[in-house]
């Protein structure tokens, strides 16, 4: 396969995509997907070169758009706009060759051991086998038990239309890893980008504890129910404080914490927001996380944070009139 910048640069040339520029690893460029392919505001990334995380890769060309969420490789990419712009025969054909995956691309997906003997039983029981792995996702007969409300929704601010939308719920009998006491709990789903429920997170209803899978790397909440083209997003700590934020209109994320890396990169590929609006907690750890965040996004948004907050007061405990009253700075 031809380089990344070499395909999107030929595509961008006949006319057949608007680019933009390259951000980080990615090759920023109009959507081709949504609006009919008229989009004019680059709300989709290419992804430059391969990139893995937590043992598993993302191959170079992965497409993805944070407006209308569409993710692609770059081959489907490619067919998509020799179908969409009605390409001639000899320049479709130019452009599959580009994409083409050779012998070393498919050995970075397919171990090289399987290739020494490529015909035996084995390489193929073995390459079949690779085919089948799909990620593990919680299914809709487990999140259809959790779907109560309880009190303790409302007194921490919640509302209908929040439950409704982040499939919020109670599980009054849950008995976390390793105890024996049962700790009833409001249920948060935890969407990846194409909105499959990677783990239910889960928050005490008698206590500040939460939780969450050990083996699993925190992600970040909210970012598969954030509106198309929110151009301003607000990091916070918590998840109470993020709905609390989308309550009042500005759209919002939750970091289960202050922030680590991985959720970092994560922002940076799947949200691709201009503007961020720092708002984790006033104390010394969050202060460590806003300087994470600053670090970590400067080069890629502009960043601002909410002055004039109460002293000892999260954005969960503010009223609208509270909320409206803070600066960005």
């Amino acid at each position: 396969m031809e380089r990344v910048d070499t395909i999107v640069d030929t595509l961008d040339s006949y006319g057949l995509i608007r680019k933009a520029k390259i951000t980080g690893k990615y090759y920023t460029i109009c959507c081709p997907f949504h609006n009919e392919g008229k989009e004019t505001h680059p709300s989709s990334g290419i992804l430059l070169e391969d990139e893995w995380k937590c043992g598993k890769k993302t191959p170079a060309g992965f497409f993805h758009c944070f407006a209308c969420h569409k993710v692609a490789t770059i081959q489907e990419l490619v067919e998509h706009i020799i179908k969409v712009h009605s390409v001639d025969v000899s320049l479709a054909e130019t452009l599959r060759k580009m994409v083409e995956l050779d012998l070393e691309d498919v050995e970075t997906i397919i171990p090289t051991a399987l290739f020494d003997d490529f015909n035996s039983k084995l390489a193929l029981d073995s390459i079949q086998a690779l085919k089948k792995l799909k990620p593990q996702y919680i299914q809709e007969d487990e999140l259809q038990q959790y779907r109560f409300t309880c009190k303790y929704m409302y007194e921490r601010g919640l509302t209908d239309a929040i439950i409704d939308k982040y499939d919020i719920g109670f599980q009054a009998n849950f008995v976390p890893p390793k105890w024996k006491q049962r700790v009833p709990c409001v249920t948060f789903p935890v969407r990846d980008i194409n909105g499959n429920v990677l783990f239910v997170a889960r928050r005490s209803i008698e206590d500040k504890r939460f939780f969450l899978p050990k083996e699993l790397e925190k992600p970040v909440y909210g970012i598969y129910e954030l509106p198309r083209n929110a151009r301003a997003v607000a990091i916070c700590e918590g998840v109470f404080d993020a709905l609390t934020l989308v309550k009042y209109g500005q759209p919002a994320v939750a970091l289960f914490g202050t922030g680590t890396p991985y959720q970092i990169e994560q922002i940076k590929r799947y949200i691709q927001a201009p503007i961020y609006y720092l708002a984790l907690d006033n104390d010394e750890a969050g202060e460590k996380g806003m300087n994470r965040l600053r670090k970590g996004l400067k080069s890629s948004a502009f960043l601002f944070e909410y002055a004039g907050m109460p002293e000892g007061a999260d954005m969960n405990d503010l009223s609208y009139e509270q909320f409206q009253a803070l600066t960005l700075v």
